[in-house]
């Protein structure tokens, strides 16, 4: 009976497929230690992906005889799952002293050879064994941090490149299915000291939390995938400019998409709980929002741009910058005395000179440190109606640097980046509208 082996390949299965790296022609990298984890790995993609991976172990030389040992152990594995290696042996652990650098150095420099490995041999990806309890350990460690929704969402099943394909199965069902298939595997005896934080949470933290909270893994578990739909939900918003999809009844991932990609636009509270209502309605109503129009009709949410947005870099010297009618005259001077300057004007150091700047159109959300905020970024929106340019006149012009930093509201404000030193000099932008 392989019965909880046969369901992990099927759970495995449904993970690469969602992924979309179902297809033959992908081959991935798995990072193989030789531990449990890795080896119930290893032997399910066997089943499901023969020939398509090759196997990457990275022999630390931390635990004398014993990570030699390992190696070997993984080459026989592999050579008798008729698979591919690649070695790569640590020469450079007596030099780190610290186990908190050692631990983070020995990440980097892991992941940077299996992603040169992943060029090397055309592979789709490096595949890790995370199962469910490496979840719940990251949550406190995070926790711990102080992270935000970015640490706190935890690992995802498919991301940059590295695919967990075990992160929905517990430590307890792998080992069950490595005894109904009989395969050995590998113990790191160092996973019962407490000499790193991760060990100490596994071995003191978790099951203190386990006797006082049965449910623990369950809860946790549900909440680390609860921010992660946030936070991918916010990141496409962040991604996207425009919507057009369907609204999937009672689909709370849809909702969240939705609802970032509103709040990106400015919307209050209860603007998007209304919206929300005239979703879920039968009838057709569109909405005017900045710059957007939002149309709903029978559950498909379409938000798309009213008017084409426009964009143009230039390097900072002498010149006419020139956009929708519009242009930026810059001139340069040797210094700024008792010179008043008008809204339509703003100044940059002499030492930008040369450097990359971009003039667009406003965007929904672009925010700026304003001249005198001491670094506090204001809403571009904000200020366009504390000046009161009407709703739609909006179309404001803003320049940013290459990093995406507002520069100049142009006509309207500046930035701390247009403040000048004493007796420097300075590139003079005079704004003209066509």
């Amino acid at each position: 009976m392989t019965k909880v082996f046969d369901q992990i390949i099927n759970r495995v299965d449904k993970v690469i497929a969602r992924a979309g790296l179902a297809g033959e022609q992908n081959k991935f990298l798995l990072a193989v230690s030789g531990g449990p984890d890795s080896v119930l790995m290893m032997r399910v993609f066997h089943e499901l992906k023969p020939g398509q991976f090759r196997v990457a172990h990275f022999n630390y030389q931390q635990r004398a005889s014993s990570s030699d040992e390992d190696e070997k152990f993984v080459s026989d594995l592999t050579k008798r799952l008729s698979s591919e290696l690649s070695l790569k042996s640590w020469d450079e652990y007596p030099q780190i002293s610290e186990a908190f650098n050692f631990q983070n150095i020995a990440r980097q420099r892991r992941y940077s050879w299996m992603r040169e490995l992943c060029d090397q041999y055309d592979l789709q990806g490096i595949v890790t064994a995370h199962h469910v309890q490496d979840l719940e350990e990251s949550f406190f460690l995070q926790l711990g941090r102080g992270a935000g929704l970015r640490g706190l969402a935890g690992m995802q099943l498919w991301h940059e490149q590295i695919l967990r394909p075990l992160l929905t199965t517990s430590k307890t069902e792998i080992l069950t299915a490595l005894d109904e298939i009989r395969q050995n595997y590998r113990i790191d005896e160092t996973n019962k000291e407490n000499h790193y934080r991760r060990n100490k949470i596994r071995n003191e933290l978790m099951p203190y939390l386990r006797q006082e909270f049965p449910e623990i893994l369950k809860n946790v578990t549900k909440t680390s995938g609860i921010l992660s739909d946030h936070w991918r939900a916010w990141q496409e918003a962040q991604k996207s400019r425009d919507i057009q999809m369907p609204l999937r009844p009672h689909s709370e991932t849809d909702w969240l998409r939705l609802y970032y990609h509103f709040e990106k636009e400015g919307l209050t509270r209860v603007q998007i709980e209304n919206m929300k209502l005239a979703i879920h309605g039968t009838e057709r109503k569109e909405f005017p929002l900045d710059y957007r129009s939002l149309v709903v009709s029978k559950g498909n949410v379409n938000l798309a741009r009213t008017r084409e947005e426009q964009e143009i870099s230039f390097e900072l010297k002498e010149q006419e910058v020139v956009i929708d009618h519009q242009k930026i005259i810059i001139s340069r001077h040797e210094n700024l005395i008792n010179q008043q300057l008008c809204r339509a004007q703003a100044t940059l150091p002499e030492r930008y000179l040369g450097k990359t700047f971009i003039l667009r159109s406003r965007r929904p959300g672009d925010k700026i440190a304003s001249f005198g905020m001491q670094g506090k970024k204001q809403k571009v929106k904000e200020i366009l109606i504390n000046h009161k340019v009407d709703q739609n006149k909006q179309e404001a012009l803003v320049m940013t640097d290459k990093t995406g930093e507002l520069i100049w509201l142009v006509g309207i404000k500046t930035s701390e980046h247009c403040r000048l030193k004493e007796g420097e000099g300075y590139f003079l932008l005079d704004y003209k509208k066509g």
